[in-house]
């Protein structure tokens, strides 16, 4: 159920390609669903002939995901407070990592997600995060 949020950022943000912490990949050119045979038809290609161990490794951020259970998922659309936190986190990031605040697709649930270059700096936005959602939506 998340690919639909990330088409949806694919679209909003104009960008060819996104995927989920899942596996699911959408390279919009390509395919506009998660799929794992596409995913696998993507990375062959990416790697061009080369075996996995030729490739330079993209460099991995600590990552912090919490699930924060909320009255009504849907909700989150129209939560300014969390919007303009998300956007306050995002923008001290500044693309040296990322920010995701979604709604579970099938459970009352907000998923929040930081990726930052330490551990506490992770921690530290995601708890941030976490506390608007809890007050505005839980």
């Amino acid at each position: 159920m998340g690919d639909r949020y990330v088409l949806a950022e694919l679209r909003q943000r104009g960008w060819t390609l996104g995927g989920e912490q899942s596996g699911h990949m959408i390279e919009m050119g390509f395919n506009r669903t998660g799929d794992g045979i596409a995913s696998a038809l993507l990375t062959l290609e990416a790697l061009g002939g080369r075996d996995l161990s030729e490739r330079t490794a993209m460099a991995r951020l600590p990552q912090r995901l919490v699930s924060v259970r909320v009255r009504d998922r849907n909700a989150l659309e129209h939560a300014p407070a969390v919007a303009e936190a998300v956007r306050l986190a995002a923008d001290s990031l500044a693309g040296r990592g990322r920010v995701l605040v979604r709604p579970s697709g099938t459970e009352p649930l907000v998923r929040v997600m930081v990726e930052a270059p330490s551990e506490d700096e992770a921690d530290q936005l995601c708890e941030q995060l976490v506390a608007v959602v809890q007050r505005d939506l839980a």
